[in-house]
C-alpha cells in the first residue's frame, strides 16, 4: 500500500521544513565532502512573474460574462533537493490577486532503485513522458503540462508529477518500462487527469530509427494503444510521429452540443457520453524538425484528435453560444451567465477541434533564445500565436517575456476566443 503525502498536509509542512533546511545549508561555502554526501541540495530557485491577460467581449465572451482582464503578480521559491537519496522539489507560491493567497505544493517526490544491472525501480510522484513532438500531448500520459504551453523548457519550474512506481528493464538493444499512475488527487478533466492507470512501453533502436509501442489502460476503461517512431538524418533534420488509439473518449462533452438541442441548464451539463460507443478514437502528430546552417531551427506538425468537436458539434456548439447570449429575456442573469461559462468549458487550452498545424520557429543569439510557435485550426483558419524571448543575464539570473495573441475570422475558434492577448514576462534567481 502506498501512502501519497499531498493527502497528508501535516506530513507536506514538515517535508517543506526539512528540504528548506538542507537548501539553506547548501551554499558555495560548503565542502566537497558534505556535496558528496546523501543529503544534498541541487537547486533553490525564486521566480517572479507578472501576468497581463486581456479579453475581449466576442461571442464566446458577451459582456465579459465568461472571463474578464486579468493582472496578477506571483512568487514562487523552488526548493529542489536531494535527502538519502530522495529527489523533491517543493513549490511556495504567493499569489497577489484579488486574494492574497499562499500555496505548498510538493512538485516531485521519488526515490531510484538499481535492482540489477538490468532492472531499476522509480518511486513516489514524478514526470514521465513519451512524446516525441511539441504541439501535442499524446503519449504523455503522465506529465499532465499546461497545454498551451510550447516551450521545450519548463521555465516556470513549476510543473506537477504524478504518483507513480515505474519498473524499468534494460535488456541492451530493447527497454522495457512498467508504470502504475495514481492521480486521483486532481479532478478528472476528461482528457486523462484525474484518473488511476498503468502503461506498458517496449522501445528499441534500429539502426538511425527509435521505436516504440505503448499499451495503457485508465482504472475501468477498456485499454488503448500507441507508438511512436523517430528517425534523425543527418546533423539536421528529424521525422517523428505518434498515435495512440482508444475505444471511446473521455473527453467531456455539453449535453447539447450532442443532441442539438438548445435549453438553459441549472446544473453541470457536461457528461463523458462517448466512454463507451465503441469507437475508435485516434490522436497522432506527424512532425519535421529541421536545423539550417545558421541554427535556426524549425518545426512543423500536423495533428489530429478526433476527440474534438466535429464540424456538427461545431455548429451545435456556435448555436448554443447564440441561444444562451440572445434569449435572455426574463431569466436572470446570474443564470444566463453560468450557461455562458458552461459553454465555454468546451474551449480546451490544446485546441477544442480536430485538425491542426503546428510551425515553430527558435534562434539563439550568445544569451538571448526566441522563438515564434503558431497553432492553426485547418477546421477554420483561426490561430494561437506565441512569441518568446528569454535573456540570460548570468548564471544565476534569467528573464522570459512571452506574448500570446488569438486571431481568426468570425464563428472561429480563436477568432472569438476569450482572451485576446496574454502577457507573461517572469524572472529568475538561482541560488
Amino acid at each position: 500500500m502506498i501512502v501519497f503525502l499531498e493527502k497528508d498536509k501535516f506530513v507536506d509542512f514538515v517535508l517543506m521544513c526539512l528540504v528548506i533546511l538542507f537548501a539553506l545549508t547548501s551554499s558555495s561555502a560548503i565542502s566537497s565532502e558534505i556535496q558528496d554526501s546523501p543529503v544534498k541540495a541541487i537547486e533553490t530557485a525564486l521566480v517572479y512573474k507578472i501576468l497581463s491577460n486581456n479579453s475581449q467581449d466576442s461571442l464566446f465572451n458577451k459582456n465579459h460574462a465568461v472571463g474578464g482582464d486579468l493582472r496578477s503578480n506571483e512568487l514562487y521559491l523552488i526548493l529542489n533537493s536531494r535527502l538519502l537519496g530522495i529527489d523533491n522539489t517543493v513549490m511556495i507560491k504567493y499569489n497577489k490577486n484579488n486574494y492574497n493567497t499562499i500555496d505548498l505544493n510538493i512538485l516531485k517526490l521519488s526515490k531510484h532503485f538499481d535492482l540489477n544491472n538490468r532492472t531499476s525501480l522509480l518511486l513516489g510522484r514524478d514526470i514521465v513522458n513519451w512524446d516525441v513532438g511539441y504541439g501535442s500531448s499524446i503519449l504523455s500520459f503522465f506529465d499532465f503540462k499546461e497545454t498551451d504551453d510550447k516551450t521545450i523548457e519548463n521555465y516556470s519550474m513549476d510543473k506537477k508529477g504524478v504518483n507513480l512506481i515505474k519498473l524499468s528493464y534494460y535488456g541492451g538493444n530493447y527497454n522495457v518500462d512498467f508504470v502504475y499512475g495514481d492521480d486521483t488527487s486532481n479532478s478528472v478533466d476528461g482528457l486523462g487527469s484525474g484518473r488511476k492507470q498503468v502503461a506498458l512501453r517496449a522501445s528499441t533502436q534500429l539502426d538511425k530509427y527509435s521505436i516504440s509501442a505503448i499499451l495503457q489502460k485508465y482504472e475501468h476503461l477498456d485499454s488503448g494503444y500507441g507508438a511512436s517512431i523517430s528517425s534523425v538524418y543527418g546533423d539536421n533534420i528529424k521525422l517523428y510521429s505518434s498515435i495512440f488509439m482508444h475505444h471511446g473518449s473521455q473527453r467531456l462533452i455539453h449535453e447539447s452540443i450532442s443532441t442539438g438541442i438548445l435549453q438553459y441548464y441549472n446544473e453541470d451539463p457536461y457528461s463523458r457520453i462517448h466512454e463507451n460507443n465503441g469507437i475508435w478514437y485516434p490522436h497522432l502528430t506527424i512532425g519535421l524538425d529541421y536545423t539550417t546552417e545558421n541554427f535556426w531551427n524549425y518545426a512543423v506538425e500536423y495533428i489530429y484528435d478526433k476527440r474534438g468537436l466535429s464540424r456538427a458539434e461545431w455548429r451545435n456548439f456556435l448555436d448554443l453560444i447564440n441561444y444562451h447570449s440572445n434569449n435572455t429575456i426574463g431569466l436572470p442573469q446570474t443564470i444566463v451567465n453560468s450557461n455562458l461559462k458552461y459553454d465555454a468549458k468546451s474551449l480546451l487550452k490544446q485546441g477544442s477541434r480536430q485538425k491542426y498545424i503546428f510551425i515553430r520557429s527558435a534562434k539563439t543569439w550568445d544569451n538571448i533564445e526566441s522563438s515564434l510557435s503558431t497553432l492553426f485550426g485547418l477546421s477554420d483558419r483561426s490561430a494561437s500565436i506565441a512569441l518568446q524571448t528569454k535573456y540570460t543575464y548570468n548564471d544565476s539570473m534569467d528573464s522570459l517575456l512571452e506574448i500570446r495573441s488569438n486571431v481568426g475570422p468570425a464563428n472561429s475558434e480563436f477568432g472569438e476566443s476569450i482572451d485576446k492577448t496574454k502577457i507573461s514576462f517572469y524572472t529568475r534567481f538561482f541560488f
